[in-house]
């Protein structure tokens, strides 16, 4: 099943002794090693196959192959800790902060003396002291992995707002070897997002101050969609609730025969602007004469 005799065929049949790698052998009369075999043919009928017993140097290169291995994985780690802006921090089982975590040094500027034990907590704003270290005492005592916000401060006085995050590097007993961490910077996404926050406001407040009806809907493949959003104003002319107006389209506030949907956005993507007079109906039946001036707007 292994081919192994053509394979002494071959070697009969060109004359010359081929080497035929390692295998894992043993029987009644060899003991289980690894062997190097190598064939060689001493007439045209006959074969000899040598067994050289190299357990030994086998177990040395894969020990060295383990070893070179390792080594590669550590420097993949260590180019990803230097190419990124986190500062990546191990600590004991116990929690305390190690006097090795350089990045943590380079960034708060304490010194090694500083930072160790539970020393690296005077480094935290004093307003979010309080909740990381009692996040950090919870995951510690519980096994379970970290995750707080906090500002920490920077070796120049100032302070950045950063995600903390760990987690527990079990044994092969699954006891907890020890805590690897990280910090990211967030204080320029954090601002960004409040920012966001803000215009958004702005937007919305602008939105609801305004006395006409806004509608904003998607227009599928088979003609208008629910509403995305809409404004205060649109509430109370329709009579239903927002959560009820999040269900409704276009059509479903036309009154029947007011206007041909599907003719109207096919001029508005033709026009991309449009204004026509139409009728649209409220939740209790009222028909409303309308002005509408609808826009396209396209993303991406």
């Amino acid at each position: 099943a292994t081919g192994i005799l053509e394979t002494y065929r071959d070697v009969l049949r060109v004359g010359e002794p081929r080497d035929l790698g390692t295998v894992v052998y043993g029987d009644n009369r060899i003991d289980t090693a690894t062997y190097a075999l190598q064939a060689v043919p001493l007439d045209a009928e006959v074969l000899a196959v040598v067994f050289q017993n190299v357990a030994d140097r086998a177990e040395v290169q894969a020990l060295q192959a383990a070893q070179s291995e390792l080594g590669r994985e550590e420097a993949r780690y260590r180019s990803l800790v230097e190419a990124t802006a986190a500062i990546v921090w191990t600590t004991p089982p116990s929690g305390e902060l190690r006097l090795d975590a350089r990045q943590w040094h380079a960034v708060t500027g304490q010194t090694p003396e500083e930072a160790a034990g539970w020393g690296w907590v005077e480094a935290i704003h004093p307003e979010d002291r309080e909740a990381t270290q009692a996040a950090w005492t919870h995951a510690v005592a519980t096994e379970t992995p970290y995750q707080v916000e906090h500002r920490l401060r920077q070796a120049d006085g100032g302070y950045r707002r950063m995600t903390a995050r760990a987690t527990p590097v079990r044994d092969a007993d699954g006891a907890v070897a020890e805590w690897v961490g990280i910090h990211t910077d967030i204080e320029e996404q954090t601002a960004a997002a409040m920012a966001l926050a803000a215009s958004e406001a702005r937007f919305r407040t602008l939105f609801d101050a305004l006395d006409d009806v806004v509608l904003v809907y998607p227009i599928g493949t088979d003609g208008p969609e629910p509403f995305l959003a809409f404004n205060q104003a649109a509430v109370a002319t329709y009579g239903w609730t927002a959560d009820e107006l999040r269900t409704k389209t276009v059509a479903d506030i036309m009154a029947p025969g007011a206007v041909d949907v599907a003719s109207a956005l096919t001029e508005l993507r033709r026009t991309r602007r449009s204004t026509f007079d139409s009728t649209h109906i409220t939740r209790d039946g009222t028909r409303l004469a309308m002005s509408t001036n609808a826009r396209l707007v396209e993303y991406d």
